[in-house]
C-alpha cells in the first residue's frame, strides 16, 4: 500500500514491484524516498515482509537486495535467505532499471508546472501590454465620444481565450477521456475474464473486435458490457 498522498506513478511503480515479488519469490518489497536532509527514508509503498529503513543505510544487508532510484529513491526486496537474494539480484536489476525510469518521470510534473506558470506569466504580460498601449495611444488622440467604446471593445478582444489556452483545454479533455476509457475498459475486461475464463489479453481482443465490427469507440463497447453485466446481476 502507498503511504504518501499525491505520489505520481504510484500504480505503475507498485505494479512492477508486485511482478518482481511474484517472479523472484521475494518475501516483500519496499519503495522509499529520502528525506530532504538525506538522513532518513520515507516509506512510500510496501508489500509482504517489512523492510527496515535501517537496512537501506547499510552497504549490504543479508537477504535484502537494494537498488537506488535516482538521487532520492530506493526500491528494496527481501528474501528468506542470502542465497535466494543473490540468485534474484540479476533479474531484479533489469526490472529495477525500468522502475528507475518511471521514478525519474516524476519530474514531468514539475516541468509541466513550470511551463504552465511561464505561459500564464507571459500571456498576462502580453495582455497587459496590448491594453496599456492601446489606452496610451488613445490618450494622445483628440477626445471624442467613440474613444471609450473603442477601448472597451479592445479590452474584450484582447481578453478572448487565447489559442494556447484552447490547446491546453483540449489536451486536458482528451487526457480525461482517455483515462476514463481505460477505466471502463479495465472494468469490462474483468467482467469478460470472469464470465468466460479467459486471459486479460483475450478479453481486450474481444472488446477490440467488437469495436471494429460495430464501428463504435472502445469505450462505448466497454460500457455496453458493463451495463449488460449489471442487468444480469440485478435479474439474478
Amino acid at each position: 500500500m502507498l503511504h504518501q498522498r499525491n505520489f505520481h506513478f504510484e500504480k505503475s511503480l507498485s505494479a512492477l514491484a508486485e511482478v518482481a515479488l511474484r517472479e523472484t519469490g521475494a518475501n516483500g518489497y519496499g519503495l522509499f524516498q529520502r528525506t530532504a536532509d538525506s538522513t532518513e527514508f520515507l516509506r512510500l509503498a510496501t508489500r509482504g515482509e517489512e523492510i527496515s529503513t535501517c537496512a537501506l543505510l547499510q552497504a549490504k544487508q543479508p537477504g535484502v537486495v537494494v537498488f537506488p532510484l535516482g538521487a532520492d529513491g530506493v526500491v528494496a526486496f527481501s528474501f528468506r535467505d542470502t542465497a535466494s537474494s543473490v540468485q534474484a539480484e540479476a533479474p531484479l536489476g533489469r526490472l529495477a532499471e525500468a522502475i528507475e525510469t518511471i521514478w525519474a518521470a516524476r519530474e514531468f510534473d514539475t516541468h509541466y508546472q513550470h511551463l504552465l506558470g511561464r505561459l500564464s506569466t507571459l500571456e498576462a504580460q502580453l495582455i497587459d501590454s496590448k491594453i496599456a498601449d492601446r489606452a496610451q495611444g488613445l490618450l494622445k488622440a483628440e477626445p471624442n465620444a467613440d474613444i471609450l467604446d473603442t477601448l472597451a471593445r479592445h479590452v474584450k478582444t484582447v481578453l478572448r481565450p487565447s489559442s494556447a489556452g484552447r490547446t491546453i483545454e483540449t489536451m486536458v479533455t482528451e487526457l480525461e477521456d482517455e483515462i476514463e476509457e481505460r477505466r471502463v475498459t479495465g472494468q469490462a475486461k474483468a467482467i469478460l475474464q470472469a464470465a468466460h475464463s479467459i486471459s486479460e489479453e483475450q478479453a481486450y481482443t474481444q472488446l477490440r473486435v467488437q469495436s471494429r465490427k460495430s464501428r463504435r469507440r472502445l469505450k462505448e463497447v466497454a460500457l455496453d458490457v458493463i451495463a449488460t453485466d449489471a442487468l444480469t446481476s440485478n435479474a439474478a
